[in-house]
């Protein structure tokens, strides 16, 4: 059911060519491949890492802000955190890119989660 959406996503965005649409196919279970090796990775060596570092000093600073700022303007700033996180995961595609890339995108994201969890209570 979800190969039919893809394909049918790819047929309109591609104009119509069905090689272009099975290329595309097969670059996104490709990444998709290689993030879930990389969640094995930080799973088995580092389980908890980024989460147990950056929840607990954000969770202080989202009290400070709220008091120095409005409450829709934190949870921007949070969510933002948290699109900038996520951005950084698709050019995870190696075990070698944790640190470089992954861990900066756990970072901000976590950041991020952790501000506008403690903001919107």
């Amino acid at each position: 059911m979800v190969e039919h959406r893809i394909l049918a996503v790819c047929v309109v965005l591609a104009g119509g060519s069905t090689l272009e649409c099975h290329q595309l196919r097969y670059s996104l279970v490709r990444v998709t491949s290689r993030l879930l090796r990389l969640v094995r990775f930080n799973a088995r060596y580092f389980p908890s890492l980024p989460v147990g570092l950056f929840a607990l000093p954000f969770m202080g600073l989202s009290g400070v802000l709220r008091q120095t700022f409005d409450a829709k303007y934190v949870l921007l700033g949070g969510l933002v955190l948290m699109v900038a996180g996520t951005a950084f995961l698709p050019f995870a595609d190696y075990a070698s890119r944790y640190w470089p890339v992954v861990f900066p995108g756990f970072m901000l994201g976590t950041a991020g989660a952790t501000i506008v969890f403690a903001t919107a209570k």
